[in-house]
């Protein structure tokens, strides 16, 4: 059975990418009844106050941009799964971005401004050596508990795209379309419980559902309520999976805080690539600004007005319009 969350992250700024991320695993068992507590058969912290080692799990809101010593462990814990996933450790912004990105939403390239510089993950080995022992404690954990973790896909959407989406369809639909997308990059081979965040207070999500997974594919609501939404999927007359969608996803699913964690990750390591494009010896700029609509980020786009002017940088491939 493969168990999919998927987060959004970026949702409210006026600059930097918006993200959708799924994180994805499986079990040996293929029923679905009941769902493991995955913080619990992994054995990971769910909460960011405790002073015990090991790795952290929980909405990425509670330790990002909180404190350095939460961002920290909040880094180790994304890095630790990207090394079980992907083989190896990034030292480096790109190194990262180019294997969680899918390439279906944007694609390197060295020659536009948000990709231009490349940003040092500073591992110390310290660092590095702490990570690698969570990762092993965490692989050997998941062998014994029958689990098969998945790579993490992200869709990011930087603000050209984000605006190109716009003129056809809406920020909920854009983000609807993507998680819905990303269930369907992991295949539907074999039983598939799939959990996403609900978008922009929505209830009613089967019309989605079906839009995207076509006409083959018959999609069953089994409930429709304020906190949860939950289809079943059936095609040939046989289940394939089911998906609900979660009020406070995070609190309630590891998938969803886990693609949470990725997801603000990968949104700040672009976002600061964008800023340290713009960081000109000689200029004295608002680089801490965060993309959302403060007075830091309003002072950062009127500092940058006359150096895009200068590069040509259009202002859809700088702003977002919502």
């Amino acid at each position: 059975m493969r168990l999919i969350g998927i987060d959004e992250n970026g949702y409210g700024p006026v600059l930097g990418p918006l993200i959708v991320t799924s994180a994805s695993l499986k079990l040996q068992s293929e029923s679905f009844a009941p769902v493991p507590d995955l913080w619990r058969l992994l054995g990971i912290k769910k909460d960011p106050g405790s002073n015990s080692k090991g790795l952290l799990v929980v909405d990425s809101k509670m330790v990002f941009n909180t404190s350095r010593k939460k961002e920290l462990a909040a880094e180790e814990t994304v890095l630790a799964f990207f090394y079980l996933c992907f083989g190896f450790l990034p030292e480096s912004a790109d190194q990262f971005l180019n294997v969680v990105i899918d390439p279906s939403t944007t694609t390197y390239n060295p020659s536009c401004f948000c990709w231009k510089n490349d940003l040092s993950l500073q591992l110390n080995p310290e660092r590095r050596r702490h990570i690698l022992q969570n990762a092993e404690k965490l692989r050997k954990r998941a062998q014994q508990k029958g689990v098969t973790l998945e790579k993490p896909r992200c869709f990011l959407l930087c603000p050209s795209l984000f605006n190109a989406g716009l003129k056809s369809r809406n920020k909920s639909d854009l983000v609807l379309e993507a998680g819905l997308n990303l269930i369907r990059r992991h295949g539907t081979d074999g039983q598939f419980h799939a959990c996403l965040g609900k978008v922009g207070g929505l209830r009613y999500y089967q019309e989605h559902i079906s839009a995207l997974f076509g006409p083959q594919c018959t999609v069953t609501p089994t409930r429709e309520e304020k906190n949860n939404s939950a289809y079943k999927l059936n095609k040939a007359g046989k289940s394939v999976g089911t998906i609900t969608y979660l009020q406070d996803g995070e609190e309630n699913s590891f998938l969803i805080a886990l693609s949470s964690f990725f997801g603000k990750y990968t949104r700040d390591l672009f976002w600061k690539k964008t800023r340290e494009f713009f960081n000109i010896p000689g200029q004295s700029l608002s680089l801490n600004a965060s993309g959302y609509r403060d007075p830091l980020t309003k002072r950062f786009i009127r500092e940058t007005e006359e150096l895009r002017k200068k590069l040509n940088i259009p202002d859809d491939c700088f702003l977002r319009r919502k």
